[in-house]
Parts: C-alpha cells; structure tokens; sequence
C-alpha cells in the first residue's frame, strides 16, 4: 500500500515533524533525519526517499486513493515491522506514536470525514449517531479461528501457562486483523518463508513463528496493564478517617471476603499476590505481633477498581463519610500491614485466610423477631446456637438459622394462600371497614406520599374508577384510595393480595401511621399474609407496621444468604475445576473456551424470528 504524501508536507515539514518521531522511537541505534526519512519513506511504501519526491512531483495533482486511518496504520506498522525488525505488536505501538494524521492524506480518511460532519451538526445544535448496533449484536469470532488453533493456539479467551506466561486470544486476534492485504507477498521474499508454497503454509508459519509469542505476556504484567484479576477477585482501595488512600487489599467479592494482607497503593506487590492467587497458591497471612500499632480502616462501598491510585484519589478523597464501610483495624510494624479482626472475625475457604466484611448480612438470634423465634425449628436452632467462633465462610448455625427461618416464612405464606382460599371478598371488605371507615382511610391515603403530583393523582383516580366498576362492593370508597391500593397489587383486579392490601392500609389508617412508612409496607405477598394474621384476629392493627417490617428485613436478610450461599457455590465448583486442570499439566488458569466453529449470534436469532 502506497500512502500519498503531497508536497504540502514536505514544504510545511510535517513529513520532517514525523521522521523525527521515527528516529526517537527506532530500536537499533541512532538515525540523522536524512536516515529517518528515508525509513519512512519505505514504510508509506516507496522505494525510497527520492522515489516519495518524485512521486510528489508526478501525482501533485492525483487525488489520493480513499483508506481508513486503521489502514494506514496497519500497513505502517507492518512494513516496520519487517524494516527494523520487531515484532508487529511493538511495531503498532511505535506506529500509533508517529502522528500520521498530521499528513494531509488524512483528511480524506472515512474518519476525518465523519468528525467534520460530527463538527458541522453540533454546531447547528444536531447530534450525530454512529449505529454501531451492528457490533452489538453480531458475534466476535474470528474467521481464522481454525487456523489459529491449527497453529497450536490455546484454545481460550485467557490462559495462564505452568512458566506464568499469559496467552490472550484477543491480542493474538488483533494481530491477525491488522495485517494488511498482500502481507503474504512480503514475506516469501524473506528467506525464512521463501520456500513455502502455499499461502496457508505461509500463514501458518508466520503464526506460529512471529505471532503467537507475542500474544504470551508475563502474567503480573497481564493482571496490572489488561486487568485480568482471577475467578471472584477485585482489588479495592483502603481509607482512613480522613478519606485518605491508606494501601489497598483483595477482596473475593464471591466468597465475601478479605485477605488481610495491606499492600502500599503504587507497589506492585499486590500484583504478584494476584498472580499466585491465579495459579492455586495463597497469600500468606504475618500474624500482628504486640508491638504493632492499629488505625482505623474503611472500604468505600463504590466499586472503584484499585489499579490507579492517582485516578482514583481525588473521587475517594470526596466521598460522604456514609458511603464508606468501617472494616476492622489496620495494625502496622515494619513494613508489613495487616487488618486485624481477631479470632472472631477471619474464616478459612480453600485454604485462604479472610476477614469477614459482610457478617453484617448475617442472620444472628438478635435478628429474630420474638414472634418468628416462638417456631420450633427456628427455637431448636436458637438453642444450639455456637458460643465459639467458627472459620467456615458461612458459620453452621447461621445456615441452619437460615434454613430453619426460610422453611418458617414458606410455610406462613402457605398458609395464609389456604386461607385466603376461604375468604370472600365481601367478608375482607368488611374487616377492612371494622378497622377504618371508608371516609378515614380516603382521608389517610390523601398524603403526597402516597402521590408523586398531579399527573400522579389523575391517573390513579383513573385506575380506581377502572377497579370499582369491576368490583361494586368497593362503592363506599374514593376513586382516589383504591387507585393507590391497587396501584400496589402485583396481579389482577379481584386477586386477594390487592384486596387484603385494602385491609392492611386501613389497619394503619386506624393506628395513625405516617404515611411516609406506610407506604410501600404492604406490597403483593406480604399484604396477604399480613391481611390473613388480621382476618384471624392473631395479629392487631397496631402492629401491623412493625410486623411489616420485621417481614421485610427478614425475608431480605434470608434471600441474601441463598444468593450469597449460591454464589459460593458457583465459584467452588469453577476452582475445582481449575484444580483438575492444574493436574493435568498444561494450564494453571483458562478463561472461556473459543469456539472451534462460528456461534450463531444474537443478530442472527432475531433474524430468524423475524
């Protein structure tokens, strides 16, 4: 590919301007300008320098052929690649850092062209959309994928060899697209591939001689510059009282919890640590000697990624004292770190010590409430409750708290389905004016916190009229209350969660519940258990708030612990699956496995439907 260079770029010494940039960046020895120039003309793709003036001369009026400023660059780095020589990976960083947009080929780039439209619409207050829906919904395998694993590729996103190297299919991809067309032809006329015949025997050995090596980085290197952390890991920041960056620790966010290990904020300790963690060994843990001395210690709730302190800094330094979660004490001697929670507050999974930082979602008996704790399968587990502290990731009796509290919810839920099975609507509606006359509650559910505004009002005014000509029975009450009542419902017009939700409110009604609190508090399911403890008289009016509550933070409390419990099992299964891959020899780690043949992608399954 011949790049066009117009004699605007001599003159104006832009083609001087980049010359200079290749004599800095040339890896053997030191180049005068007058060698620069020669050298780049040979990467535009002349003969020579005098063949590019000739060339100026000759063309001074041809318009230049229409590339992509990706082209331009690819046969760049290519050619260089090939002229120094260096591997083509490095020859594209060395490219990038040329500035060959400064030619005045590059405002006839696809490129320039769209930034000049981009310019002229915003000027005259339009925006201008790339669709890049394309990209979204096609699929990123490589059409030379088999090729590339014929070439002794690893067959994974990601993988992680017994000498630590780190193969990225990505990278090795990348280098295969930016290859430009003819690139065959260049290299049978080196001696290393002259006496191939065909052009998959070329490719195949450019592959695997030239390629592939350089899709292998060391992997400290990988984890630090491409982010790659392994299976459940991140990196989080460390603060002090001060909103201060303190050093910076390893969380496993899908075990819940931390190594305790402190490393400095710029070292690369912890990237090494990373790096062990990866290939199947732990962080070793110094025990806090007598002498050390603690400060306190808090981990920013916001997911900032503990690579760049310098990026990151100025953000943390802002952050409202309620975003950051008090750890326990960080206790310093030497030049060693390590969060100190004592006996207490570590656990032990596949043979790594963590602290414990989401204890706070913990079931415990003071999270009981007296009328839940009276079961007796939650009281059996009460009673049996640990004194000492156990190193399992989730403690026994907290997952038999669990388990017990969670079989104790179901069967209350089930319950009252039966009995609301029983009920009339007619029998409900009654209660519910027993409790609150109709005019009160119209008056109760009247609040803004109840309605955003006006819009908000009409439309649920709209919604109550709608329910009431499906259900007389609702006649006594506004247009106004059963819209609001409704508007909570999760099913239909005559399911009894929506109907005992009527019950419920006017339970608070008749307690003078703020409406703030209220609500929100009876919501689908929990409105009709709720509303089956009143019909059955086992639960009055006045506390109807406080056992909505009590509900809900119970039931969250359990669905975290199955959520967190079903984590913990996905991620044990995915590391004994990295334990039988390490016994066999080949890989300490391997990310996703890349398809031999072409998946069919999203695009192409809506295609099909349509």
């Amino acid at each position: 590919m011949r790049i066009a260079v117009s004699q605007a770029d001599l003159n104006s010494g832009r083609f001087s301007a980049i010359s200079k940039s290749l004599a800095k960046a040339w890896p053997h020895g030191k180049l005068s300008l007058m060698q620069a120039q020669g050298k780049l003309a040979h990467l535009l793709g002349y003969r020579s320098l005098h063949d590019l003036q000739q060339a100026v001369k000759a063309h001074l009026l041809s318009p230049p052929k229409a590339a992509t400023r990706e082209q331009i660059t690819d046969s760049v780095a290519w050619k260089l690649s090939r002229l120094a020589p260096m591997p083509l990976a490095d020859a594209r960083e060395v490219t990038h850092g040329l500035r060959l947009s400064m030619l005045e080929v590059d405002a006839s780039t696809p490129e320039a062209t769209f930034e000049e439209a981009q310019q002229s619409a915003e000027a005259s207050g339009r925006w201008l959309v790339l669709d890049e829906a394309g990209a979204l919904f096609g699929s990123d395998w490589h059409p030379r994928t088999p090729d590339l694993l014929d070439c002794g590729a690893p067959p994974f996103t990601f993988a992680v060899l017994p000498d630590r190297r780190a193969f990225s299919w990505g990278l090795l991809t990348d280098l295969v697209s930016r290859l430009p067309a003819g690139f065959k032809d260049d290299l049978v006329m080196e001696e290393v591939y002259m006496g191939l015949q065909s052009e998959a025997e070329v490719f195949r050995a450019f592959v695997t001689r030239e390629l592939l090596p350089q899709a292998f980085i060391p992997l400290v290197q990988a984890i630090k510059t491409k982010k790659r952390l392994p299976n459940g890991f991140a990196i989080r920041w460390l603060m002090n009282e001060e909103n201060r960056v303190i050093g910076r620790v390893i969380e496993n966010w899908a075990v819940g919890g931390i190594i305790p290990v402190v490393y400095d904020a710029q070292s690369d300790d912890i990237f090494e640590a990373l790096a062990d963690l990866m290939c199947g060994q732990h962080v070793e843990v110094p025990p806090v000697p007598s002498r050390a001395i603690h400060i306190n210690a808090f981990l920013p709730m916001y997911g900032y990624q503990g690579f760049d302190v310098g990026a990151d800094a100025p953000r943390l330094a802002e952050l409202p004292s309620d975003t950051l979660q008090a750890l326990c004490p960080v206790a310093y001697w030497g030049k060693q770190a390590v969060l100190d929670a004592g006996e207490g507050g570590v656990f032990v999974e596949q043979g790594q010590l963590y602290i414990r930082h989401q204890q706070h979602m913990f079931l415990s008996p003071g999270r009981i409430p007296a009328w839940l704790s009276s079961d007796e399968r939650i009281r059996a587990v009460l009673e049996h409750w640990p004194g000492a502290p156990v190193r399992d990731v989730i403690p026994a009796g907290v997952e038999a708290l669990r388990s017990a509290t969670a079989a104790v919810l179901q069967d209350l839920y089930r319950q009252a389905d039966e009995a609301a099975a029983t009920w009339s609507s007619e029998a409900v509606f009654q209660s519910a004016l027993n409790i609150a006359p109709a005019q009160a509650l119209d008056q109760y559910l009247d609040d803004e916190a109840f309605i955003e505004d006006a819009s908000a009002r009409y439309a649920l005014k709209i919604r109550g009229r709608e329910v009431k000509e499906e259900v007389p029975e609702l006649h006594a009450y506004g247009d106004l209350t059963v819209g609001i009542v409704w508007s909570k419902a999760e099913k239909g017009l005559l399911d009894m969660s929506a109907i005992t939700g009527l019950l419920v409110y006017s339970a608070f009604c008749a307690s003078a519940v703020d409406p703030a609190s209220a609500d929100g508090a009876a919501v689908g399911g929990r409105s009709l258990l709720l509303g089956a403890l009143l019909m059955a008289e086992r639960l009055d009016a006045r506390d109807v708030l406080t056992r909505a509550h009590d509900l809900e933070r119970v039931e969250r409390t359990v669905d975290i612990l199955e959520s967190k419990r079903q984590r913990i099992f996905k991620w044990r299964s995915k590391e004994k699956a990295l334990q039988h891959l390490r016994a066999d020899g080949h890989y300490l780690y391997v990310g996703e496995p890349v398809p031999r043949t072409k998946p069919v992608s999203l695009g192409e399954i809506m295609g099909r439907v349509n």
